[in-house]
């Protein structure tokens, strides 16, 4: 085989071992670290759903829908502000009830319990 044949096999094996990095080995090295993560209360700050226009492959334009929202936490006595909804945070979607059906169950939560529930590492 020639020089320039591995060159060519070599970038898209660079590539196929990026991919299987950031789409399962980081997930799972995720997962796995949060098995360590404790529970904690956090008082909601605000809580919201965010829309945004997303152009698609035709050119037209979809409407995505996201939570956002802030809390304040301690720990050992140090006060943080967060901000993640969920693991995967940057995930949004076209289906509007997702998102207000999540800000319900967080703002459900916030009024039984006078807070949420978070986790932390």
């Amino acid at each position: 085989m020639k020089k320039g044949g591995y060159l060519f096999g070599g970038i898209f094996f660079l590539a196929g071992l990026a991919i299987l990095y950031f789409m399962v080995l980081s997930p799972i090295i995720d997962v796995s670290k949060m098995q360590f993560w404790h529970a904690t209360k956090a008082r909601l700050i605000s809580a919201k759903v965010d829309s945004y226009q997303s152009r698609n492959d035709d050119g037209g334009f979809t409407t995505m829908y996201n939570v956002l929202m802030r809390y304040q936490y301690q720990v050992r006595g140090h006060s943080y502000t967060g901000q993640r909804v969920k693991i995967m945070n940057d995930e949004a979607s076209s289906d509007s009830s997702q998102a207000y059906d999540l800000l319900a169950k967080i703002q459900h939560e916030n009024r039984v319990n006078n807070g949420i529930t978070i986790w932390v590492n």
